[in-house]
């Protein structure tokens, strides 16, 4: 028999949950019943009782970052529970990863009940930033300067467009963005041509 507590002087009605065969009893619990259950064991002259108790199962979770970008990192971290083993060897909470793979880890409580959770990770391939545009331009004249790459640009002479008018040889450089929050940066100098001086020599007489 089987009764389930659910307070000092407060039980359930008995219950057969199970079979028994020989000395083993086996029970079967529908998924979502907890609680404090008193198997009550029984033999032609004599009855034992233990106590169990039966708790919700036990759910985890990996929060953080799955695509990183070239040379960086991601922080994953495992929710709840007390002790972490991670398929990294580690056994901190939160760990940082810089290579693309699975990691799984397997979170425990303090009473013993513990669940694995899963996240693959990628690395991004990352933006290529180009600046295309003449190379140089004669003294008083400008040139445009077109960033490619990304969705977002910043040069180093304060502009956010991809577009930009140069008429200085300062070298220019921009930082391109991508959609995964990746950057390449790329640089290009104008060339600035001096005036020609024009003359005519010959002689002035007829």
């Amino acid at each position: 028999d089987l009764v389930r507590s659910r307070g000092l002087g407060d039980v359930y009605k008995r219950q057969t949950l199970g079979s028994t065969v020989g000395t083993s009893a086996t029970v079967n619990f529908n998924p979502g019943v907890t609680g404090v259950f008193n198997f009550i064991f029984n033999s032609v002259v004599c009855s034992d009782t233990v106590m169990v108790t039966v708790m919700n199962a036990y759910t985890t979770s990996i929060i953080g970052d799955n695509t990183f970008c070239p040379g960086g990192f991601v922080d994953l971290s495992a929710s709840g529970g007390s002790s972490f083993i991670w398929s990294t060897g580690a056994t901190d909470q939160t760990i940082q990863v810089s290579s693309a793979g699975t990691y799984r880890v397997t979170v425990s409580d303090g009473s013993g009940c513990s669940a694995t959770a899963s996240i693959v990770v990628t690395q991004s391939t990352g933006p290529t930033a180009s600046i295309s545009g003449n190379n140089s331009v004669c003294n008083g004249g400008s040139v445009t300067f077109t960033a490619s790459g990304g969705i977002n640009y910043e040069w180093s002479s304060g502009e956010t467009i991809p577009i930009i008018s140069v008429s200085d040889d300062v070298t220019r450089i921009v930082t391109v963005t991508d959609a995964n929050g990746c950057t390449d940066t790329a640089e290009k100098t104008l060339i600035i041509h001096s005036e020609p001086i024009a003359s005519i020599s010959g002689n002035n007489e007829k």
